[in-house]
Formats: structure tokens, sequence, C-alpha cells
């Protein structure tokens, strides 16, 4: 950068190259390094493996503002805490206006056995777009859970 400028000018021109060349280092960091635009994650989304589940778990719908639930989860699976389907809708327990108020899942446990466990509804979200039950809890949580006695019907 070619400049003929007094002493004031000088300092001017030294500032703006000074400008260019950190903002140009900003640029390139902002971009993701290079990667045709995309830029990274935040540090804290980068260390943290459970921020896309809790970020999906949040986002569903709380049971209790599903219409018609009984039909509506009678077909649905679930995902435990990492995303991972672990279980099928066997029951829904309902209310006496229709609210669910706990769910009958079908899982196979770690050791290969099949069990039907209850989940209290205020441990589900519901994401209608995949028809999938969510859960904060992991798959041996899940597991660990006691066996379902009877299909429940109605309130307890």
């Amino acid at each position: 950068m070619m400049l003929k400028t007094g002493a004031m000018g000088g300092a001017a021109a030294a500032v703006l190259a000074g400008t260019l060349m950190s903002g140009g280092s900003a640029l390139a960091q902002s971009s993701g390094a290079g990667q045709m635009g995309q830029s990274a994650p935040p540090q804290s989304q980068m260390n943290s493996p459970m921020s896309t589940s809790a970020s999906r778990i949040k986002s569903g719908e709380p049971l209790s503002q599903v219409q018609n639930a009984k039909q509506t989860l009678s077909s649905a699976t679930l995902q435990d805490s990492s995303g991972q389907q672990v279980g099928t809708v066997s029951n829904v327990a309902t209310n006496a206006s229709g609210k669910p108020t706990a769910v009958d899942v079908s899982i196979t446990t770690s050791v290969g056995q099949p069990k039907t466990v209850t989940i209290k509804a205020t441990q589900l979200k519901y994401d209608a777009s995949s028809n999938t039950l969510m859960t904060p809890m992991t798959a041996d949580e899940i597991s660990q859970l006691p066996a379902a006695s009877a299909p429940s019907t109605g309130s307890p």
C-alpha cells in the first residue's frame, strides 16, 4: 500500500492497514477458517456432547399439549437422552380429561430381555414430525425402571 502522505496521513495509513489486516484475520476466523462460509460452533457447544440432545428435548411438545394423546402417541417410538431409539409405546394412560399421565414403553434390556416400563408423562416430550417421544433419561436408566405391572388405562 503505497500512499504519498504527510506525517499525519502516514499514521492514518498505518492504522488503516492494521485494521484491514486484523479484519481479514477476524473474517477468516468467523468464516470457519476458510470452510466456505460455515462458521464454527461456539466453544461452549463444542465441549458439550449433551447440548444437541438437550436442545432436542427442549424443542419437543409437553405430552399435556398433545391432542388426542391416547391415539396420537400409541404408535410413537422412544428416544433416550442421546437420541437413540430405545423402545415403542405400548399404552398411554390418561386422566379424566384425556391428558396423558404415564406411558408404557416396550424396550429390550441390555441383556436382550423384553421389558415394558412405565414413564411419567412429565418425563417425556413429543416430536410430532417424527412421531417420537424424547426423555432426558439414558438407556440404562430406562432399563432399570421397574417393569410395568399391567397396562395403565386411566387415572391412578
